[in-house]
């Protein structure tokens, strides 16, 4: 391996260090890496990556030329349906069949040295899709209830300015909260200091347990006022036998988006599963729970560079593992 070649993957690595590994592409752009010095060095890791690119697929430019779009079509169908909802499985079918049929093209087209070269373009395009989204990046906050009328067309940007139109309108049908399905109760000492938790009884049969004492189950009792079931314990100083709040297993929030001339989509959007739509992604952050509404707090962010990032890691795993174990020339000459 000659020095330049050394010098290309050293600043390979330093570029995947100190710019992949940060919060990209969920984040964006983390503040450490808003420096003068961090974009500098991610501009050279950009150029050297380039130059050995060249320098690697010299003598088989044209059969490069023709394999790399394979190599990242395969990427891209593999992102595309990673992130097709449960309402797109023949989506992300058909984008697992375009990642399979890719794939073989570019595996019968490409050897272990121009697996290499991708993997440098790979580097470079992750970079240009962390610039992109560092300088082109908006994102802002709408809250819309939960009533199945009202309507968002722009978000607040964080900056406080002049609200920014989203290009479709954005409807909150149903707001749902789920919850598993074990149940537990606490044992409560009331004071002057407030409540103390005495333990966790257990339940046997119809009966709550706790130490030497039990309890009939079906003497718990509601009552305005009370969020949970409750039973009020004899003797001094008060107790109390109260539910616990159950665990949350899921938000989900039944969602219209309707762009101009297109019929409507009807989405659900989870926590940590976000809705696109024209380039958009619409994020549940929080929601409370009011006189008679519920009121959702969404963020909605545009970020250039997300998906080429996002194309750009898939392809990074993709070209190393088949530098790494395609078979040299010389192997398949002895097999």
């Amino acid at each position: 391996m000659s020095a330049a070649l050394k010098t290309t993957l050293m600043l390979l690595g330093a570029g995947v260090v100190l710019l992949l590994a940060g919060a990209m592409p969920v984040g964006g752009v983390p503040e450490v890496y808003h420096g003068g010095l961090m974009r500098a060095l991610g501009l050279l890791v950009a150029l050297a990556c380039l130059w050995g690119t060249c320098r690697l697929a010299r003598g088989k430019a044209l059969r490069f030329c023709a394999a790399l779009p394979c190599a990242l079509l395969t990427a891209a169908a593999l992102v595309a349906a990673g992130e097709a909802d449960d309402s797109q499985t023949w989506l992300a079918a058909a984008c697992l069949a375009a990642a399979c049929a890719a794939g073989y093209a570019a595996l019968r087209l490409m050897t272990p040295r121009l697996w290499l070269a991708a993997l440098h373009v790979c580097i470079a395009a992750l970079l240009g899709g962390v610039y992109a989204d560092y300088y082109g990046k908006v994102s802002g906050a709408v809250t819309l209830p939960a009533d199945g009328r009202t309507t968002a067309q722009a978000m607040t940007p964080q900056d406080g300015g002049e609200p920014v139109p989203l290009g479709f309108t954005l409807r909150v049908d149903s707001f749902d909260v789920s919850y598993y399905d074990t149940t537990a109760y606490t044992v409560y000492e009331m004071g002057s200091g407030g409540f103390r938790s005495l333990g966790k009884p257990e339940l046997h049969g119809d009966r709550l347990v706790l130490g030497q004492e039990s309890w009939p189950l079906a003497e718990l009792k509601s009552a305005p006022g009370m969020p949970r079931p409750y039973l009020l314990l004899p003797g001094e100083p008060p107790r109390i036998i109260m539910q616990d709040t159950p665990t949350v297993r899921d938000y989900a929030a039944a969602c219209t988006l309707q762009q101009p001339g297109a019929a409507p989509l009807h989405r659900t959007l989870r926590v940590n599963k976000p809705l696109s739509c024209g380039g958009w992604q619409v994020s549940l952050m929080n929601h409370s729970a009011g006189r008679g509404d519920t009121r959702l707090l969404l963020m909605a962010s545009r970020a250039p560079g997300r998906l080429p990032v996002l194309v750009s890691l898939v392809g990074i795993i993709i070209c190393t593992a088949c530098w790494c174990w395609a078979r040299k020339p010389e192997q398949e000459v002895r097999a």
